[in-house]
């Protein structure tokens, strides 16, 4: 009876096995058919152009109605939906480029005039014959330290050159002589009153004199000169005054005040020759 039943089973197995076998073959045989009909079908469809196969696309392509070519405007209209639009960023470069057009030069800004520098200083070296023609108001209004400044700082190197060290006595002689001077100006002034940056840029110019005589110095002493110095230090004194009594004349309507206003002018100049001999 075992034998028996062994050999039942092994039937039955053998039997699914077959029954599998023959479900795959009709699968198959589906899947061919089915194949060959989508071949035939892909045949009998019309001549579709791929966009992506360069080689059989056909090079004369008809431009679309809907693009327009860029006009003379710059604008690009595609399906008349694209244009051509400003950027936030190109406003920017635009507005910077304009500010920096619009700017003033540097030295402008800093309250640096050149030509006034040179004509105040022209009408200190020719007292008599330039300020009286050149100098008026309008120059005078412009209260630039730059020259006054740089005379100040040139007369201490000057100076030091010659193993002399004046910074503080020059600051201290500047600054009391500017004051005294600005307070007298506004005693006698007829009319409107005198600013101090005015009187410091006038009796800083005025310096100029004092500058050549200090750069002789370095090279020779004047107080080893005997006459020679003395008549130098005169000279120097007398130019540093007419200098500066034109130019408050003539910038600050005070003719009539002209010797009043000299002789405290002079008084300033001869410390600072006495400084730079001595």
């Amino acid at each position: 009876n075992t034998t028996t039943d062994q050999d039942d089973w092994f039937d039955q197995a053998q039997n699914a096995d077959d029954s599998n076998m023959g479900m795959n073959a009709n699968a198959a045989n589906a899947g061919m058919s089915t194949t060959s009909a989508a071949g035939h079908a892909s045949a009998n469809m019309p001549n579709v152009m791929n966009p992506y196969d360069y080689a059989n696309t056909n090079t004369n392509v008809l431009r679309s109605e809907s693009m327009e070519m860029p006009s003379s405007s710059g604008n690009l209209n595609l399906s008349g939906t694209m244009k051509q639009t400003e950027t936030p960023s190109s406003r920017t470069f635009a507005s910077y480029d304009d500010e920096f057009v619009d700017e003033p030069p540097l030295l402008e800004e800093l309250g640096i005039n050149i030509d006034h520098i040179k004509t105040k200083s022209l009408a200190v070296i020719l007292p008599v014959k330039y300020a009286k023609t050149v100098i008026d108001t309008s120059i005078m209004e412009d209260n630039d330290l730059a020259g006054p400044i740089a005379f100040g700082l040139l007369l201490g190197t000057e100076l030091l050159l010659a193993v002399e060290v004046r910074f503080g006595a020059i600051y201290g002689f500047g600054l009391f002589g500017c004051l005294a001077t600005t307070l007298v100006l506004n005693l006698m002034s007829p009319s409107d009153s005198i600013s101090i940056w005015t009187v410091v840029s006038i009796l800083g110019y005025s310096l100029l004199p004092v500058n050549m005589l200090a750069f002789i110095n370095i090279f020779y002493r004047i107080k080893k000169m005997g006459r020679l110095g003395f008549v130098l230090a005169a000279v120097t004194i007398a130019w540093c005054t007419v200098s500066s009594t034109r130019l408050i004349e003539r910038g600050c309507g005070m003719r009539d005040q002209r010797y009043l206003i000299g002789y405290p002018n002079a008084l300033l100049y001869s410390a600072f020759v006495i400084m730079t001999i001595f």
